[in-house]
């Protein structure tokens, strides 16, 4: 692990290849410069031009995909921006975030939005806890039409891979199953009963947590054993 100085207090931090974008608690985004295969750590911070935003607008949470960048604000809206994170960080002009029609269930707010590596998944999470998929977004419409409620789980923090959404919840994490570009809320929830306050999903289908007994990290891995013609799945969590 290495050390980097940070240029604010960070509340959100999203990431996608060779890009990182910090936000501050005043609504700031910091994008690190210089990330390479061979520079890691990246060599310094710029900050991205936001003026296109009044007063009323101040970013609360942040995520970046491939080609895609989410975030939401304190009033609960819901914005995008077209365009990979890392390449957005080198315009010279501002980029136009357009917000996202849609609203949720009874009175609650947005408060948090995410987005995968595939870019038709697109989630999130009300004030309530309740959960949402982004429905009708396309290689040529990215934004997407509106917000579907997911039931059956209040969330606390989502987190996407590259078919699947997992769900940390009071109960456990919930992984989110049968996810098509055609289907894209899935089929259903499968609980796995383990308390952690903090998840990150994997490109790959794996997952790392941050245990609530005592704050270490853990990798949650899947072993495939073929038995004459089915196949026995082993799962388990590491500490690490």
């Amino acid at each position: 692990m290495q050390n980097v100085a940070t240029p604010c207090n960070i509340i959100c931090l999203a990431s996608s290849s060779q890009s990182l974008w910090v936000l501050s608690d005043e609504g700031e985004i910091f994008v690190r410069q210089g990330i390479t295969n061979n520079q890691s750590a990246g060599k310094s911070w710029r900050k991205l031009n936001l003026e296109q935003f009044d007063k009323k607008v101040q970013l609360s949470h942040l995520s970046c995909g491939c080609d895609v960048v989410w975030a939401c604000d304190l009033r609960g809206q819901v914005l995008m921006v077209v365009g990979s994170p890392f390449e957005i960080a080198s315009y010279t002009f501002p980029p136009a975030w357009v917000f996202a029609e849609g609203k949720p269930l009874q009175s609650n707010t947005f408060n948090k939005v995410y987005v995968g590596p595939q870019s038709h998944m697109v989630w999130a999470l009300d004030s309530a806890g309740n959960v949402y998929a982004r429905e009708a977004i396309f290689p040529d419409y990215l934004l997407g039409t509106g917000w579907v409620p997911v039931p059956g789980i209040s969330a606390l923090q989502l987190s996407i891979s590259s078919e699947s959404v997992r769900a940390l919840s009071r109960e456990g994490v919930y992984k989110r199953i049968g996810i098509t570009q055609s289907n894209y809320i899935g089929d259903a929830w499968l609980l796995m009963p383990i308390k952690l306050d903090y998840i990150s999903a994997t490109v790959n289908e794996g997952l790392w947590g941050i245990s609530s007994n005592n704050g270490k990290l853990m990798r949650h891995s899947e072993k495939m054993f073929p038995l004459s013609d089915q196949v026995f799945v082993e799962k388990d969590w590491t500490l690490l």
